[in-house]
């Protein structure tokens, strides 16, 4: 079995296309594959819809609440990866706030337009600039900030300084440097040496806290970024077994449906990471899908209107 079978049509009308599928293959810059198989099949092209009537006990919000933090998690590290691929990132930052140079530190709203605003005018200092960033929000409160970042061609690097002792800093062998480009607190910035472990890494700071603050942006990226080719497919786990012993890949990941196996197991060296979950998703329905729905019903009451018209 060369490749895996394509997805299943079910419905194609002027309402859009609505296709089942039970695996996902992302490829990326580098070659390697992802291969996400649910033993339920998915929708693609079906809004998806979740209501709580109160009915819904601990458990099933706790399983869903952990389906929504793993994909989070599993897009951005897939993001920051996918275009570490095409070129590294540079340094790994940390932002925070301080409430002698911005007004409320605790508040979403108010460090998330700082941070924009600061965004704005370094994009404009440094045009080519890249960045992925993600808030953590922090025991006491406060909202911190941690991004991958390259080509910041006019950044002003100092080394960190120990202010009890006056020693310079490193953490894991590395220098610590803080951003003098940034004013609104405290900083600091790290060269990136494996960007494999550091696109893992980011995604750890997005929390189930994090996502309870409903309506509320958790990740901001540049425009000039890339999303890995992502394909779906309807196949049988069999057959995902043999597609891997076919082609010498190796299984990598075969996690249970838990966060602790998800994160001890995610990252992998190889050029091949297969991993079996029993969560039915369903993908939002495409915006062009829409406009042509709404385009079709126009064109359809125009034609019934006609026919009143003359006929």
């Amino acid at each position: 079995m060369s490749d895996l079978p394509t997805y299943k049509i079910l419905k194609n009308d002027y309402q859009g296309v609505v296709a089942e599928y039970n695996t996902t293959v992302k490829v990326f810059p580098d070659g390697k594959k992802h291969i996400r198989y649910t033993s339920f099949s998915n929708l693609k092209g079906q809004g998806r819809v979740v209501v709580h009537n109160g009915s819904s006990t601990e458990e099933e919000i706790e399983r869903y609440n952990t389906i929504n933090l793993l994909r989070r998690r599993t897009n951005i590290s897939d993001l920051a990866y996918a275009n570490a691929c095409v070129k590294p990132w540079e340094y790994f930052v940390t932002l925070t706030f301080d409430d002698n140079f911005v007004e409320n530190s605790y508040s979403h709203e108010k460090v998330t337009k700082y941070l924009s605003n600061w965004l704005h005018y370094q994009k404009k200092k440094n045009p080519s600039m890249r960045y992925l960033i993600v808030p953590e929000l922090h025991k006491s409160g406060r909202i911190h900030f941690h991004g991958v970042f390259s080509d910041v061609k006019n950044w002003r690097l100092s080394p960190a300084v120990n202010s009890k002792t006056g020693e310079y800093i490193y953490q894991n062998g590395s220098q610590v440097f803080n951003l003098d480009n940034y004013k609104l607190g405290f900083t600091t910035v790290s060269k990136v040496k494996n960007i494999e472990a550091v696109s893992h890494y980011i995604s750890k700071y997005i929390t189930k806290e994090l996502l309870n603050l409903k309506h509320k942006k958790n990740v901001w990226h540049s425009k000039n970024l890339i999303k890995p080719k992502t394909t779906y497919h309807l196949v049988k786990k069999e057959d995902i077994n043999s597609y891997i012993e076919n082609n010498n890949y190796n299984i990598d990941y075969e996690a249970n449906k838990t966060l602790e196996n998800y994160e001890k197991k995610y990252i992998s060296i190889s050029s091949y990471n297969v991993y079996y979950v029993n969560f039915c998703l369903l993908r939002k329905n495409n915006i062009r899908l829409i406009f042509l729905y709404y385009l079709s019903f126009y064109y359809s009451l125009m034609f019934k209107i006609s026919l009143i018209l003359f006929y």
